[in-house]
């Protein structure tokens, strides 16, 4: 049932006590102990929810939160963190693609990752053949890295990750969402479910939902909904860290900058000497690492003469892999940037590029195990990503959401001290230490 539930009978007291009576029936069933289906919940949440508001008026539009008495069910079996080459290899791909070649990025692949494997539990056929090819597992692999790695999060006043997922489907009568790709998503990814109207009211409820869950990091996304979406699935991934020793207000100092065009600029640096040295055929780098030594900033920079572009196509998920693994444990000198910003892109394309083809071919695409639609094919119309980062004397503030619209029709000896100057720009990363995996990717091209 969709839109405003009347009952017409001749007597209104009874239409009440009729009302509240069915109400406590539905109540009953949703919390009755013992299994019980995610679908039979929902139906009796959908229920529930337009007798009240039958009840209570008609203009009462809003997101229903199926998520309450569907409790995530227990992985059993869950081990290993994925394919970390395979992660990091899809993480500089995403990243060389929806960089901004003339100005500064940031963009958490971490987070596009998440996402589009929420995604695939709905994909079959050739879809999902195409996606687990992207994405470098399968996504029963996916699935375990995701399950283990949202229990794993570090939450300490001094160093905090949240990962955050939800999916949003319409009331329409035109879609049924898929019981079991809605319950896989609970149990693996903790993603909150919410059944709506899909209307301005949604755009609010999605927008506040992005700004709690970033902590006000990144406060809107979407402007409206189209007629045609059907499904919203939603990352969000949070980062808070203090450095492991903080600057001193001594360690700031005015300096310049030197662009790829020859251009300078006056910036401030934070100067310090660190003990993690990286180098590789083509450039070298330096790790600093947060409270704890769980993350760490991970900067790289080119050799003399090699562009940030040029750097970034000798680099895949193994060349990656290898440089933090042999990262050397000296003296440091460097000196790196404050900086703030913010960068918004569009994967749709860039997956469509990377081989993820069928996807988001309306003709092609094959998500009948995420749900079906009586008007027309199911498929990935947009893939959005916002990324906002802020480095400081204190730490890292970083945040992300990608969202996926689906429509119908992450000093041993002494000797002479290694230089890291980056005064020019560079490539940064926030890395998993434990892992070695890439939550975040920028460039650092000018102030």
């Amino acid at each position: 049932m969709h839109g405003c539930f009347v009952v017409l009978k001749p007597n209104p007291i009874f239409i009440v006590i009729y009302d509240i009576a069915e109400i406590i029936l539905i109540k009953q069933i949703i919390y009755k102990k013992g299994a019980m289906s995610m679908k039979k919940r929902i139906l009796a949440l959908i229920l529930l929810t337009t007798i009240l508001t039958g009840v209570t008026g008609c203009n009462n539009k809003t997101a229903k939160s199926l998520s309450e008495g569907v409790e995530p069910g227990k992985v059993e079996g869950a081990e290993g963190v994925g394919n970390v080459i395979a992660t990091n290899h899809f993480s500089l791909e995403v990243f060389k693609r929806a960089r901004n070649k003339e100005g500064n990025t940031i963009i958490s692949p971490f987070s596009v990752l998440c996402a589009l494997a929420m995604t695939a539990n709905g994909a079959e056929g050739d879809t999902l053949a195409q996606m687990e090819d992207v994405l470098g597992m399968s996504v029963d692999e996916l699935n375990q890295m995701f399950y283990l790695f949202k229990d794993s999060l570090p939450n300490e006043k001094s160093l905090k990750m949240t990962l955050s997922n939800s999916i949003w489907f319409t009331e329409h009568v035109r879609f049924t969402p898929n019981e079991e790709f809605l319950q896989t998503n609970a149990d693996y990814y903790g993603a909150e479910i919410y059944e709506a109207p899909f209307d301005q009211s949604t755009v609010k409820d999605i927008n506040e939902w992005i700004d709690r869950n970033t902590d006000g990091m990144i406060k809107h996304m979407i402007d409206e909904i189209s007629d045609s979406a059907v499904m919203y699935l939603i990352n969000a991934l949070t980062f808070d860290a203090e450095w492991s020793v903080i600057y001193e207000n001594t360690q700031i100092r005015d300096g310049r900058f030197t662009m790829e065009d020859g251009k300078t600029k006056n910036i401030d640096y934070m100067h310090s000497e660190e003990n993690y040295y990286l180098e590789s055929e083509h450039g070298i780098g330096v790790m600093k690492p947060y409270k704890g030594g769980e993350y760490a900033f991970v900067a790289l920079l080119p050799k003399e003469g090699m562009s940030v572009e040029e750097y970034l196509n000798t680099l895949d998920g193994e060349e990656l892999s290898q440089i933090l693994a042999n990262m050397q444990n000296v003296t440091v000198e460097t000196k790196i940037p404050k900086f703030e910003m913010t960068y918004e892109v569009s994967l749709t394309d860039i997956l469509q590029e990377m081989g993820m083809k069928d996807a988001v071919d309306v003709s092609k695409a094959d998500f009948t195990s995420l749900g079906t639609s009586t008007v027309g094919n199911i498929y990935m119309d947009e893939v959005l990503h916002k990324a906002y980062i802020n480095v400081d004397e204190k730490g890292t503030k970083a945040g992300a959401v990608t969202i996926v619209a689906v429509t119908d029709g992450c000093m041993l000896e002494m000797e002479e001290p290694k230089k890291v100057y980056l005064d020019r720009p560079f490539i940064y990363m926030i890395v998993d230490m434990g892992h070695q995996i890439p939550m975040f990717i920028g460039t650092y091209m000018e102030p």
